[in-house]
């Protein structure tokens, strides 16, 4: 038995308005042994998103403790690569259909884009002064450079993209949700 679960988090999180899928696969003697679960929105394979998340999709169901006391050093810096990534690849590439989706999500995400555009803008543009600088992941995973002006670009055709669906098609997104169930049988990406 297999689920899919939809993650939006809130803006004051690090990873706030993202846009992130993870599968769920229960064994028949759950909870004699223990679920398991990947991450599918990994820009293919190429972000990790956290300690936890790694960039192939495993997913380290941990139970410790996180917060301030337990981030190590270097975390301000990697928070920022987070950040980038984020929009990058949870917000962007998801709604530019670059990673998968299931299509009854799809008018979820789209309205939530809409409804948090004006946060994605603004952490870009209050992040404008890192443009070209490297990004230090403190697990030495190359990331690239901070591209914060493409990000503005992206966000904005994605917008006025929508702008233009909702006025040629209003509220069919919505409706095509509440109504179309979301497929029972194996996941496309369900290999775990």
């Amino acid at each position: 038995m297999f689920w899919e679960l939809w993650r939006i988090w809130e803006r004051s999180r690090l990873w706030g308005g993202g846009f992130f899928l993870f599968l769920f696969r229960c064994p028949p003697d759950y909870p004699i042994h223990p679920p398991r679960v990947k991450l599918i929105t990994t820009g293919n394979n190429s972000v990790r998103f956290n300690p936890n998340f790694y960039r192939n999709g495993k997913v380290c169901l941990s139970i410790l403790g996180t917060g301030q006391d337990w981030s190590g050093p270097g975390h301000k810096n990697y928070n920022e690569c987070i950040r980038h990534e984020t929009i990058r690849v949870a917000v962007c590439d998801m709604l530019e259909g670059k990673c998968p989706c299931p299509e009854p999500l799809r008018g979820v995400m789209e309205k939530s884009f809409m409804e948090y555009f004006d946060f994605y803008e603004g952490v870009c543009k209050e992040r404008l002064h890192l443009q070209g600088q490297t990004m230090q992941d403190p697990f030495g995973e190359k990331r690239g450079h901070f591209d914060y002006q493409s990000l503005l670009g992206r966000l904005q055709g994605i917008w006025g993209q929508l702008q233009e669906w909702t006025l040629l098609i209003p509220n069919i997104y919505f409706i095509y949700f509440i109504f179309s169930p979301l497929e029972t049988g194996p996941h496309p990406s369900s290999h775990i």
